[in-house]
């Protein structure tokens, strides 16, 4: 056989192993530290980044694996930030699957009826799984960022349970609390009672809170 024919089925054997190879440990299921399996990337977490931490929790044998298997499929630079939850055994295709296809878990925050625009910050400001981007806004700031036309965010944030992946800001929260409110707002103006002696539903609104706070209705 020609040497230049033996190399070439030579270099052609080895790359069907290496093939086989990254085929048996992309399928293969991972050693599960625990279920469900909780981990968080911050924003930029690279793949490298991703198969490192993933090799500290225990979950990921081989890291450099795990490198070699997102660049050969391309999906290198497309890692998600956020929270993730495993709630049962995966394959290292599946995990990287998860990653670049941003598959996060999603946490809540709640609005609860009587809350304060102050008690509302507070909470968000508490929160570890917001990125915090109002925290040094002023009130009026706050209120343009959300689309808000009035002049005091007192009240005109819908008291409701809102669901969010983690990483996404605070004032995302602010602005669909906002919006809430607003079409509660409209719904409810539309079918007010004729001759009442208010112009708009924001003086609705203001009418509808001192009822409230001195009632409790």
């Amino acid at each position: 056989m020609p040497p230049i024919k033996r190399a070439l089925i030579t270099l052609l054997t080895i790359l069907l192993l290496m093939v086989a190879a990254m085929a048996f440990y992309a399928l293969r299921p991972l050693t599960m530290p625990a279920i469900p399996f909780e981990f968080s990337l911050k924003q930029g977490t690279s793949l490298k980044g991703i198969s490192r931490q993933m090799h500290q929790d225990g979950l990921i044998r081989n890291e450099q694996m795990f490198v070699w298997l997102g660049r050969m499929l391309g999906r290198a630079g497309e890692i998600k930030f956020g929270s993730y939850q495993l709630e049962k055994t995966v394959s290292p295709l599946e995990l990287l699957n998860i990653v670049t296809e941003g598959r996060v878990s999603q946490t809540h925050i709640s609005i609860i009826e009587g809350t304060t625009f102050k008690q509302l910050r507070d909470t968000l400001d508490a929160d570890p799984e917001l990125r915090h981007d109002s925290a040094a806004m002023s009130e009026a700031e706050i209120l343009q960022r959300v689309g808000a036309s009035e002049a005091h965010a007192e009240g005109l944030f819908f008291p409701d349970t809102y669901y969010f992946a983690s990483g996404v800001s605070d004032l995302a929260i602010l602005k669909r609390a906002y919006q809430t409110m607003q079409q509660h707002l409209q719904k409810n103006w539309q079918q007010r009672a004729p001759g009442l002696p208010l112009q708009t539903p924001y003086q609705a609104l203001i009418l509808a809170s001192i009822v409230e706070k001195e009632t409790g209705q």
